[in-house]
């Protein structure tokens, strides 16, 4: 709820992006004034709104830390994902 005390100022907010943070950010903005909140196309259309929530690990007896989690990456964006994009993450130091 926006501050109405007498003598205060009303405080608008700009948040740029629709997704998780965003709509975080400008739920919380919120309770302290007016908030626009920018999308680039439709809330539905964030990364976030599609995202699936899990995390890829190799843990199988036949997987590879190599490969694993860049496939499940790309098989959970329909194969829409970049191979070198989803294979960004550190990999797996040997030891010695």
């Amino acid at each position: 709820m926006a501050d109405t005390r007498p003598g205060r100022r009303p405080r608008r907010f700009l948040v740029v992006g629709s997704g998780i943070a965003g709509s975080f950010a400008a739920l919380h903005a919120s309770r302290s004034g007016e908030v626009l909140l920018l999308t680039k196309t439709q809330m539905e259309e964030s990364n976030s709104f599609f995202a699936q929530g899990g995390i890829a690990a190799a843990v199988g007896e036949h997987d590879s830390p190599a490969s694993t989690p860049v496939r499940a990456t790309s098989c959970a964006s329909c194969w829409l994902t970049a191979v070198p994009a989803a294979g960004w993450w550190p990999r797996p130091v040997a030891s010695g």
